[in-house]
């Protein structure tokens, strides 16, 4: 739950940042008659916000950070595709705005996220241009089809870039328990000052190497979980 909890409030630094920029960006575009309008746009800010201070106070209050985390993920997806829609629809500027997330989220090694900000990112994007079109060129269709491969590409990459961390990480945690291990047995060993000392010795030396077993098992069941849940989203996400 604390890591949970530190994960949403480094996000939420990362949202008010690219909020505040996203509305500079959007004031910008309206000085220059980019774009139609800006008080809807200034509506999506405020409106965005107030959503993750009240659902920021809730994280305090009820025992399901996770369900906060998707809550507040999917707040961050509507309020890009509204971004995208007054400024521009499927012409807009703002379109990169959809990968920010990935970025975040592959930071965090959370792919359960990424897939999440995929399908949500690529569903309304494909309603943003849908409801834009009302005519279409072949320019145009190869224009959109390119940004939602893009958009998929973006997701594949990211996982990819997650399973590859998390791999990494764990041939890491391996190295570093054989390390813990052979340092113990070295401290142990030049502590031994006579032979009555070394069935204790070994005692705690094979204590100590089943306790690190079992760490190391522990972390693979929990790899396994990620695994199996990781190819559940990716057939959820391509049935899709």
């Amino acid at each position: 739950k604390e890591s949970i909890l530190e994960k949403i409030s480094i996000d939420n630094g990362v949202r008010l940042w690219v909020s505040l920029l996203t509305l500079l960006s959007c004031a910008v575009l309206s000085a220059t008659n980019s774009i139609s309008a800006f008080s809807p746009l200034l509506l999506v800010f405020f409106g965005y916000i107030g959503g993750e201070i009240i659902l920021t106070t809730l994280l305090f209050k009820i025992q399901h950070p996770r369900k906060i985390d998707f809550a507040l993920c999917s707040i961050d997806i509507i309020a890009i595709s509204l971004v995208v829609y007054f400024t521009g629809k499927a012409d807009s500027h703002l379109f990169f705005l959809f990968f920010i997330p990935f970025l975040i989220q592959a930071f965090h090694r959370d792919w359960v996220l990424i897939l999440f900000y995929g399908f949500g990112g690529f569903l309304m994007y494909s309603l943003i241009v849908g409801f834009s079109l009302t005519s279409a060129d072949e320019p145009m269709l190869i224009n959109l089809g390119a940004r939602l491969f893009t958009m998929f590409l973006a997701v594949s990459t990211s996982i990819v870039a997650v399973k590859m961390l998390l791999r990494r990480e764990e041939v890491e945690r391996r190295r570093l328990s054989r390390v813990k291990i052979l340092t113990h047995v070295s401290q142990s060993c030049n502590s031994v000052t006579s032979n009555r000392e070394l069935p204790g010795l070994v005692e705690d030396l094979i204590g100590r190497i089943a306790e690190e077993k079992r760490e190391l098992e522990e972390e693979r069941k929990k790899a396994a979980l990620l695994r199996a849940g990781l190819e559940k989203k990716e057939r959820e996400y391509r049935e899709a």
